[in-house]
């Protein structure tokens, strides 16, 4: 009994392989028969085919013009590329003059990190055009092989009915009035993909520099890298360099500060809106412990900072726009910086002791200046003068 079942199994096991086979098959020829409704490239169709296949190639031609539509992205990537090639450009002229002067590894990595994000986006952008360019080629293939096709159809029937050579003649010029702007589409994209890959480029040689940067100041250090400080030589070297430093210094400044302002994406009319939002909230705040204060409750002295909401609101504010995750100009950042000491003396003055006061003060007083001193760092001699671990 065993042995007839396994036989009966074993006739039927590849009966079962057979029908699954060419059930597989048809399938396959089925898609591929969807995939290519006009035969295959250069093949004649016949004439008694010939009307069947014209409305499958409008059909056709129909799916493709919806696939080829230029995307919201592609759109974005255009018209912001621009503004963005411009940013870089007054970018990577303040990262020059920042990288010949003597930065600090903290504003190097801040940089970096700039740099970084800058490069993500462009990168982004890269892979979204590189596929659409793809895309776009395989279509136009496609339409090249239906056009080459049908061409040798319309050659191979002259003796042809006149509605079926009319609908031949109609197919091709559906064919070549679909293919114009699927090439000129392609060569956009292909010109929109150069330009992008052109800013990938310039991202990578920044951070190239900043990197090598890096690495001279960690592996220099505890090494002596100039000539003393004292050289007379060095002063003198200043001196002459100073005029044309500090010249290069205020407009690369200049330029940052303007961006800031005219440019929307640098941040200014989000910070606006953030600072409008936290004034209005500390003012309900101070208002509410006002009223505590009234009717002779006892809040704690830190609330004593929504006494002054506008100072709170600033301070907040400015530490969140020159925080180290915001893409802001370096000259931005530390004017941000410089400007946050006013309204924090104002909010800690209450629960600071006086000395404490007097001595932020000065500092805050001083800090200005330290700034307005960092075109000497772009005097090579003065810069490089002492131990590198000075820095």
């Amino acid at each position: 009994m065993r042995r007839q079942t396994s036989v009966i199994a074993g006739g039927i096991t590849p009966v079962l392989l057979l029908c699954v086979v060419a059930g597989m098959a048809v399938a396959q020829q089925r898609i591929e028969s969807q995939q290519t409704p006009a035969s295959t490239p250069g093949a004649v169709i016949s004439v008694a085919e010939a009307a069947t296949k014209a409305t499958e190639v409008a059909k056709l031609l129909r799916t493709l013009s919806t696939q080829i539509v230029p995307s919201p992205t592609i759109d974005t990537i255009h018209r912001v590329l621009p503004e963005v090639s411009g940013t870089i450009d007054l970018e990577l002229a303040a990262i020059n003059t920042l990288l010949q002067g003597d930065p600090t590894l903290e504003v190097l990595q801040t940089q970096q990190h700039l740099w970084q994000r800058r490069q993500l986006q462009t990168t982004g952008w890269l892979h979204v055009l590189t596929g659409q360019a793809t895309h776009l080629q395989e279509v136009g293939h496609r339409l090249t092989a239906l056009y080459t096709t049908w061409t040798a159809t319309s050659a191979a029937a002259p003796q042809a009915p006149e509605p079926i050579l009319q609908q031949i003649d109609a197919t091709l010029a559906a064919i070549a009035a679909a293919h114009t702007p699927v090439e000129a589409q392609r060569v956009a994209v292909l010109d929109l993909q150069s330009r992008v890959a052109h800013e990938v480029a310039r991202c990578e040689q920044a951070l190239a520099q900043i990197a090598q940067v890096q690495q001279q100041m960690v592996t220099g250090m505890l090494v002596r890298d100039g000539l003393p400080f004292w050289w007379a030589a060095l002063w003198t070297e200043a001196r002459t360099a100073l005029p044309a430093h500090v010249r290069q210094a205020a407009t690369t400044s200049w330029s940052d500060l303007l961006r800031y302002v005219r440019d929307p994406a640098a941040g200014l009319p989000l910070h606006a809106g953030v600072f409008l939002l936290l004034a209005l909230v500390f003012g309900v705040a101070r208002r509410q412990s006002q009223q505590w204060e009234a009717a002779g409750e006892t809040a704690s002295s830190a609330l004593s900072v929504f006494q002054h909401p506008i100072a709170a609101a600033l301070l907040v504010t400015l530490l969140i726009a020159s925080s180290p995750f915001a893409q802001l100009p370096l000259t931005v950042r530390e004017v941000f910086n410089i400007v946050a000491l006013l309204p924090m003396l104002l909010l800690t003055q209450p629960v600071v002791a006086a000395p404490w006061c007097l001595g932020s003060t000065r500092w805050a007083v001083s800090s200005p200046s330290i700034s307005c001193c960092k075109p000497w760092r772009g005097c090579h001699g003065l810069a490089r003068c002492s131990w590198s671990a000075k820095r």
